[in-house]
């Protein structure tokens, strides 16, 4: 699958990653678009980002 990362301030770099797998009382949830929230806005513009997965989670929603 694919995802976004933020390597180093002012980059965004989409990467492939293996597929999540489901465990125990967890489900993947496929998703179809995503926004940026505070949070990845602030690493985008950090003095030093981290290099994490710049994923939505709580702002996840599916473009019709």
């Amino acid at each position: 699958m694919k995802a976004v990362f933020i390597p180093s301030p002012k980059q965004v770099e989409v990467r492939d990653v293996p597929e999540p797998e489901p465990k125990d009382d967890l489900v993947v949830v496929k998703i179809m678009s995503s926004v940026i929230c505070g949070t990845e806005h602030t690493m985008y513009n950090a003095a030093v980002a981290p290099d994490i997965v710049g994923a939505g989670g709580h702002e996840a929603c599916k473009a019709w």
